[in-house]
């Protein structure tokens, strides 16, 4: 994955699956690992594709040319108690 940009200086993407509901989908998001992170230090959010997002269940936290990182609104608790980083 080429790198990226980061408080004006390169960095190294890696890819990512896709974080969306379809359970077919095999796309990748290309982030740094600080990014990734990040986002999943809240247990309800993910990264999906740009067009991946669910508006029916999810609400679009943050979104950019590389990805959209969605909070799932269906079964919060459960995600909140089954989150491997927790």
């Amino acid at each position: 994955m080429p790198p990226g940009e980061w408080e004006g200086r390169a960095v190294e993407l890696f890819e990512f699956l896709c974080e969306c509901s379809d359970e077919t989908c095999d796309a990748r998001v290309g982030l740094s690992p600080a990014e990734y992170e990040n986002l999943r230090s809240e247990p309800t959010q993910f990264v999906v594709v740009p067009g991946h997002e669910r508006a029916d269940i999810e609400v679009v936290v943050e979104e950019n040319e590389r990805f959209v990182i969605v909070r799932k609104e269906v079964e919060e608790d459960l995600l909140r108690r089954t989150d491997p980083a927790s």
